[in-house]
C-alpha cells in the first residue's frame, strides 16, 4: 500500500505505511528504500539521507540506495559525496545505467566546470537509441535546446509531465553550467511545476531553485 500511495504522489501516507512496515520488520530493505524515496519527494532531505545511510550500513553495495543517496547529497550541495555514490552505483551496475551516468555527468561538472567530456561522450555513443541517449547527446551539445525539448515530448513511454520534468531539468542544468542563471531558473521552475515528485529531477530542480533564490513551492 505504501508503494501504491507513493506512485500516487501521496507521500505522507506512503511514509506512514513504510514506517509501519519497518516496525513489523526492522531492516526491511524495500520499506527503508521507499520510505527514503517518499521522504525525498516530500522535501525532507535530512530524513531521506538518514534512511539511505541506514540502508547502506546494512547493504553497502546496494546500487539503488547509492543512486538515491547521490541525488539527496547533490540536492544538499554535497557534490563530492554524490560523486562517490554514483561511482559505486555504476561499478555495481556495470556502467550500464544511462540515467545514473547523466546525473553523474552533471554532478561532475558542478565539481569541475572544465571537466573533459571524452569519457561521457564515449559512453553515450554506446547507448541504444532512446530517451537517455537523446539527453546525453543534448548535454554534449549535439542538438539545440529547442530540438531537445521538442524531442522530449515526442518520445513514447512516459507521461508528458515526466518528460517535462526531466527535459527541463537537463536543459536548465546545461544553461546553469554555461553561466545562464536566469534561463536556468525559468527551466528549473518548469521542471518543478510538472510535479513529478518521485523523480530525481524534481528534487534536484527544487534544490537548484533554492540556490538561485527562488521561493520554495508549497509541499
Amino acid at each position: 500500500r505504501g508503494y501504491a500511495r507513493q506512485q500516487l504522489n501521496r507521500h505522507a501516507d506512503a511514509i506512514a505505511d513504510f514506517s509501519a512496515a519497518l516496525k513489523l520488520q526492522p531492516g526491511f530493505t524495500a520499506a527503508l528504500l521507499n520510505r527514503g524515496v517518499s521522504l525525498r519527494a516530500a522535501g525532507d532531505l535530512a530524513g531521506a539521507l538518514a534512511d539511505f545511510d541506514r540502508l547502506l550500513e546494512q547493504s553497502p553495495t546496494y546500487a539503488n540506495a547509492h543512486t538515491n543517496r547521490a541525488c539527496v547529497r547533490a540536492a544538499l550541495g554535497d557534490y563530492a559525496g554524490a560523486a562517490a555514490d554514483y561511482e559505486v552505483a555504476l561499478n555495481r551496475a556495470g556502467g550500464g545505467s544511462g540515467y545514473t551516468q547523466l546525473f553523474r555527468w552533471i554532478n561532475r561538472r558542478r565539481l569541475e566546470p572544465a571537466a573533459p567530456s571524452a569519457d561521457f561522450a564515449r559512453a553515450v555513443a554506446t547507448w541504444t537509441e532512446g530517451w537517455e541517449k537523446t539527453a546525453g547527446r543534448f548535454l554534449l551539445g549535439e542538438m539545440t535546446e529547442e530540438q531537445f525539448l521538442a524531442e522530449a515530448q515526442a518520445t513514447a513511454g512516459d507521461t508528458p509531465q515526466t518528460r517535462t520534468s526531466e527535459s527541463c531539468y537537463f536543459a536548465a542544468s546545461k544553461r546553469l553550467l554555461e553561466g545562464d542563471a536566469a534561463g536556468a531558473k525559468a527551466l528549473f521552475a518548469r521542471s518543478v511545476a510538472a510535479n513529478q515528485r518521485i523523480r530525481f529531477t524534481h528534487t534536484l530542480a527544487q534544490a537548484e531553485l533554492a540556490r538561485l533564490g527562488a521561493p520554495r513551492p508549497p509541499p
